[in-house]
């Protein structure tokens, strides 16, 4: 019998540490991080129960530098200055902390009885590296009150509703009334979500007051062939990790997506009744970082659908990042934008939006610049080319990590000798 994959994290701003006792396994799919930051899946092999971590870091070193360099740029674009040096070591020795405060987040689960998986779907909620949290229990399916005895007894502090209208989305329209927060997030029930799953969320939020909805990937929980399939659409897969923005309605189908979904207030009304201003187009985010786990994992997130529009018209704009980036706001006639890009006056390249009318927030232009024009940013002061640069990201970075990696042989090494 075919042995499964297993599904495990490595934040390489933490000291890297084997994960044994993987006998069961025979490769694994491990998500790189930078703390609640998801650079892309790698894949390692499982040999003697314990995860060999220089296949991970190889494959990270060769597939998610991408991914490295645009977090460097953000940083370049976010402090005014073209980097003297694209050093990615600084990625890991000084990743910045999570947002742990803020806006009070309703965080609503919706079930249909007293589910198996609800316990250690509640304990993730209640390990989150944020406050202020209120966590709602909407029941639509119970009729014995057992979920409703079991919570009082064994969760302090969780609340309770049943709703009489049976299925999920009585339970969601419900959940809407309920909220308490200035933010309404959806999770399943059978799912296990990210410590650092709110906190993403709520930076999205705060980022730009535009965004009205953020999705999120929502990763397999168990070892399986939706893990399997991680491995076999590598290394494809570390572009999907990058914060995305649409101009779209608030619709069924959005809030359907129950595992992972959040919306502002202003995204719904007191009826529950959802949609936006004006056309009913509203802005939405993809945050990578605001990662749950799942029983049905699709880590490539659902792409949504834009509705065509009559018109079809775009404008120029131009930025200069040497200045702070602001808002553009003066482009609501027209559906996309042409930035032209340059720092201290030389021209770096054009970024498209399509922006459809929308305020373009700073960090939806941030998000986009980085992303598009990586190398150009990257490259903005030494002007040594992009094949030195990316030689530079890959090896400054290995260097970073390869004291770890030298001490994980070591460790593997002394502990299959003991075990022999």
């Amino acid at each position: 019998m075919r042995k499964p994959t297993v599904i495990i994290d490595l934040d390489i701003t933490q000291p890297l540490t084997h994960v044994a006792k993987l006998d069961a396994f025979a490769n694994a799919a491990v998500l790189c991080r930078l703390r609640d930051r998801p650079l892309g899946f790698v894949r390692a092999a499982v040999d003697q129960g314990d995860i060999v971590l220089e296949d991970a870091v190889r494959q990270l070193l060769d597939t998610l530098t991408g991914a490295c360099g645009v977090a460097l740029a953000e940083r370049a674009i976010a402090s005014g200055l073209p980097p003297r040096w694209p050093d990615a070591a600084t990625l890991v020795t000084s990743s910045s902390l999570p947002l742990n405060s803020g806006p009070l987040v309703t965080v609503a689960v919706c079930t249909t009885g007293l589910d198996a998986n609800l316990r250690s779907c509640l304990d993730a909620l209640r390990a989150l590296a944020y406050a202020p949290v209120d966590i709602l229990v909407v029941d639509s399916g119970s009729t014995t009150g057992d979920t409703q005895r079991w919570l009082e007894a064994e969760c302090q502090g969780v609340r309770y509703v049943r709703e009489s209208r049976p299925g999920l989305d009585a339970a969601r329209r419900r959940a809407f009334n309920e909220c308490k927060g200035d933010i309404l997030a959806f999770t399943d029930s059978d799912a296990l979500v990210d410590r650092y799953w709110i906190s993403s969320v709520v930076r999205a939020f705060l980022f730009d007051p535009e965004v009205l909805a953020v999705v999120g990937p929502v990763l397999p929980r168990e070892p399986g062939q939706d893990a399997q399939r991680l491995l076999d659409e590598l290394p494809a897969s570390g572009g999907e990790f990058r914060r995305r923005w649409y101009r779209t309605k608030i619709d069924g189908s959005l809030v359907a997506q129950s595992a992972n979904v959040a919306f502002w207030r202003g995204a719904f009304g007191d009826d529950g009744s959802h949609g936006g201003p004006g056309d009913g187009r509203v802005t939405i985010v993809f945050e990578p970082s605001a990662i749950v786990r799942g029983s049905r994992g699709t880590y490539r997130h659902a792409r949504q659908r834009v509705a065509p529009t009559e018109r079809s018209s775009q404008v120029t704009r131009r930025i200069d990042l040497s200045d702070p980036i602001r808002p553009i706001a003066d482009a609501a006639d027209y559906d996309r934008l042409r930035i032209e890009v340059s720092w201290n006056g030389a021209r770096l390249g054009d970024v498209t939006i399509d922006h459809q009318g929308a305020v373009v927030s700073a960090a939806w232009l941030t998000d986009v610049i980085a992303q598009d024009l990586t190398a150009q940013v990257l490259d903005a002061h030494t002007r040594l080319g992009e094949r030195v640069l990316w030689s530079t990201i890959t090896s400054t970075l290995a260097r970073a990590l390869l004291p770890a990696i030298e001490r994980s042989r070591k460790d593997r090494r002394r502990r299959l000798s003991e075990a022999a």
